[in-house]
């Protein structure tokens, strides 16, 4: 499960564990959604939890949804079920529904300097509902293993002189996909809301194939790592890298994305490059580190607490590379952030990301990783 999704089950119960009473047979909230980023605009929606439990105080379900819109008419919408307690495995159900009328594509492995990335040559409408079912077990207190299956329906509109139309790279007419996931996952963090030490892993295999229900056929693996160290009081140096390498006939819509358990727009963007524009660099192969130092300032009163850092994104495709002429390739970009913490319940961070293409700010409800 995500950072954020443990979050908002935390957030769900923490008025009875911190009164010390026992929970309740069912449990809800309702909360404004509020962001923003320069690729969405103001994002606003509503969130809505509800969570039963069994007799031993655990929940036996959980259910979250949320219902989001953004100024720049970016639909983001989803419903996410938990059960723990599933013929003895842990299931896990997110459904999506996107719909983005600016969405990017920039070409495949295009790293070259873009003067204008909002120009609407590199923009086309992007409708995806995606279904995402997912089975876990522990196989001690860090590892755990899972298997699951995506299914993503895609629907694309461009005008004809658009990058996409000139272009037509694989899937730029839409299709769809059923995705087999298998990942292994060792989580040895001390937090998951604001982590000081530690180490996170998740290695990851995914397939596609027509004969199956997919429009194409491709396969990958992929690796995502970070490591979390304070080597003085209040500071916390963060490192992350991920790793993707896909073959076969991949749509660009998939070259888009990163991550296993959890897929993400990028190389470029609010959850993996700041600075540059969303899903700037996509390709077959790609890694993306992100390194960061966060101070956090004492608490006040023991429920809100301020936090500052710097940070250096950097991204590669390798698409038709050399490993010689990888460093040529590479596409770093900076910033700064703050961040609010109140009690161990939510973090706002506000990001400054700074590259030669763009300045991007984004505010966004937790830490990138």
């Amino acid at each position: 499960m995500t950072p954020a999704l443990l979050l908002l089950i935390a957030a769900a119960t923490t008025t009875s564990s911190v009164a010390e009473e026992p929970p309740p047979d069912f449990d809800w909230l309702a909360v404004p959604v509020l962001k923003f980023n320069d690729d969405i605009g103001l994002m606003y929606g509503v969130h809505t939890l509800f969570k039963e439990y069994g007799d031993d105080g655990e929940f036996d379900w959980f259910l979250e949804i949320k219902l989001r819109h953004s100024t720049k008419n970016r639909h983001e919408h989803w419903l996410y079920f938990d059960m723990p307690a599933f013929f003895g495995l842990r299931l896990f159900v997110l459904t999506e529904v996107l719909r983005i009328d600016d969405a990017n594509y920039f070409g495949i492995a295009n790293v070259e300097r873009l003067d204008e990335p909002s120009d609407p040559y590199n923009q086309y409408r992007l409708t995806e509902p995606r279904v995402q079912t997912f089975l876990s077990d522990d196989l001690d207190d860090t590892w755990r293993w899972g298997f699951g299956l995506t299914f993503a329906y895609t629907d694309t509109r461009f005008i004809d002189t658009s990058r996409l139309a000139a272009e037509r790279p694989t899937g730029f007419d839409g299709g769809h996909s059923l995705i087999g996931l298998a990942a292994l996952v060792h989580d040895g963090r001390d937090d998951e809301l604001r982590p000081s030490s530690g180490q996170y892993l998740q290695l990851y295999a995914k397939a596609a194939t027509r004969p199956l229900g997919s429009s194409f056929s491709f396969q990958g693996v992929g690796v995502e790592t970070s490591i979390y160290f304070s080597p003085f009081a209040n500071f916390v140096y963060a490192g992350r890298l991920m790793v993707e390498s896909v073959g076969g006939d991949v749509p660009f819509y998939e070259l888009a994305r990163i991550g296993g358990g959890r897929s993400a727009f990028g190389l470029g963007g609010v959850f993996t490059q700041r600075g540059f524009a969303e899903s700037r660099f996509i390709g077959k192969h790609k890694a993306l580190t992100n390194q960061e130092l966060r101070y956090y300032f004492p608490a006040i009163f023991d429920l809100l607490s301020f936090g500052v850092g710097g940070f250096v994104d950097v991204s590669l495709v390798a698409d038709g590379a050399s490993v010689a002429d990888w460093p040529g390739r590479l596409r770093p970009s900076v910033g700064a952030e703050l961040t609010a913490k109140w009690k161990d319940l939510v973090v706002v961070r506000a990001d400054l990301g700074f590259s030669n293409e763009e300045t991007v700010f984004y505010i966004e409800g937790r830490h990138l990783f």
